[in-house]
Parts: structure tokens; C-alpha cells; sequence
């Protein structure tokens, strides 16, 4: 995918769901629209996602950025929107 790749947390309304990994396209940020990429993690922590109606992602940078939607259909990964930043 190329881009932005890191160690981050996914977060829903304060609560720490945990550790995954991303990859974000070098578009990601200063959009207008949405942009996709993808998490990986334990399989738990992004069933969980899928259940929350508020969901950030923060960056290994620090920086938080919402989601739109996370697409899990089992294994360890899924597909993100993230949200115009």
C-alpha cells in the first residue's frame, strides 16, 4: 500500500481497545473525503472494533484520526475509512 506504517491503538469513546498495526496511504491526511487502509491485530481487539460507533485510531506519532468504519471479516485484519481530516 506504501504510505504511513506503524504501531498504533485503536480507541473507542476513552477506552482503550489495544495494540494494532497500519498502513495508511501517503493521501491520508489534509483530504477533503476519506481515505482506506488497513489494521492488523488480534483478531479480539478487532472484532470488538467493529461493535463501536466511535473509533479513532492513534498513531505511533501521536496523532489520533477518527474512523469512518472498520470492515472485518475475520483473521487479523482489517479495513479502515478514515474520516476527512
Amino acid at each position: 500500500m506504501g504510505g504511513f506504517s506503524g504501531n498504533g491503538r485503536l480507541i473507542s469513546d476513552g477506552h482503550d481497545l489495544g495494540v494494532v498495526t497500519y498502513e495508511l496511504p501517503d493521501t491520508a491526511f489534509g483530504l477533503t473525503g476519506s481515505a482506506q487502509g488497513e489494521v492488523r491485530g488480534d483478531p479480539a481487539i478487532l472484532e470488538r472494533a467493529c461493535r463501536c460507533s466511535v473509533l479513532s485510531l492513534v498513531l505511533d506519532s501521536g496523532k489520533a484520526v477518527r474512523l469512518d468504519s472498520i470492515a472485518y471479516k475475520g483473521g487479523d485484519s482489517a479495513l479502515i475509512r478514515l474520516a476527512p481530516q
